[in-house]
């Protein structure tokens, strides 16, 4: 696991969104993130997104935390976007908030290395409490076939 501090610029992200926790995720059954990246990939292909920027990679933003990453958060799968006019009612949009992020980069299997980074910045903040966390926005993107970075918001 590798990580940076950098500098996000607000931009906005529209897809299918669900609600939510850890716990409901760690659950084969109760389990809506995989669902809702089938559900982005089959209307991306038949519906398009309205507005979406070109070649904007897949985005999964994580946002309205209850309380951190112990109750329900709120998750949505999609694309950038220009703009949200357009937007039919099966998609939600989300203006991923500015400002200062860890920037975890992995390789490998998806999506088994997207939940180990997962479990390796959940221990990091466990360890380093020094430094906090927003839970405003946090996403991951996935710039490759193999490759992802999850973005954690954090007071500068």
């Amino acid at each position: 696991m590798t990580y940076e501090v950098v500098t996000v610029e607000e931009k906005t992200i529209a897809g299918v969104k669900e609600r939510t926790s850890n716990l409901e995720e760690q659950e084969y059954e109760g389990a809506k993130i995989p669902s809702l990246w089938r559900a982005y990939f089959q209307s991306s292909i038949l519906d398009p997104i309205p507005n979406e920027v070109p070649d904007t990679p897949p985005y999964a933003v994580y946002f309205n935390y209850e309380d951190g990453v112990r109750a329900k958060y709120d998750v949505l799968v999609g694309a950038e976007v220009s703009s949200v006019e357009g937007l039919s009612r099966e998609y939600a949009s989300i203006t991923l908030e500015g400002g200062a992020y860890f920037r975890f980069d992995a390789k490998g299997e998806m999506p088994l290395t997207t939940v180990r980074l997962w479990e390796e910045i959940w221990s990091f903040f466990r360890k380093n409490s020094q430094h906090v966390r927003t839970f405003k926005t946090d996403f991951e993107v996935y710039t490759g076939e193999d490759e992802v970075s999850i973005y954690i918001g954090i007071q500068a």
